[in-house]
């Protein structure tokens, strides 16, 4: 039963990490596509 609730720990450990980590990845992404489109945008209207 021990085994089970350690399962079930590091479960929940690794989804919380794997939550983190996606969102700050899909941050990253929207963001880097805002400054291109910006320098882009920029770029063509020189």
């Amino acid at each position: 039963m021990s085994a089970l609730i350690s399962t079930y720990i590091w479960l929940g450990i690794f989804i919380v990490f794997a939550v983190v980590f996606f969102s700050i990845a899909s941050w990253v992404i929207v963001r880097g596509g805002k400054d291109v489109w910006e320098i882009l945008t920029i770029a063509k209207n020189k």
